[in-house]
């Protein structure tokens, strides 16, 4: 999410259905956990800027997040599967 525009994206991904937002960039605890209320956890895919930012440091922010263990595997995996058309357990 990242930067300014990060409320923008939130809009725009709970708007139309093949949009979604990524943790990737400077993206805060409460940016990617306000993306997660207000566009749902289904709408927010794990992103890093390896190799400029260490991806354990985004993986840390989002299993810190007050949400369910569901939403936190739609975050790292399941999300990706489904828009890559992945078959995932």
């Amino acid at each position: 999410i990242g930067y300014e525009y990060w409320r923008d994206a939130v809009y725009l991904a709970k708007k139309y259905p093949n949009c979604y937002v990524e943790t990737a960039a400077n993206s805060t605890c409460g940016e990617i956990y306000a993306a997660v209320r207000e566009a749902g956890a289904d709408k927010v895919v794990y992103g890093s800027d390896f190799p400029y930012i260490d991806p354990r440091i985004i993986i840390k922010k989002v299993e810190a997040l007050p949400i369910s263990d569901a939403d936190k595997e739609l975050i790292f995996y399941k999300n990706t599967a489904k828009i890559n058309k992945l078959n995932v357990a």
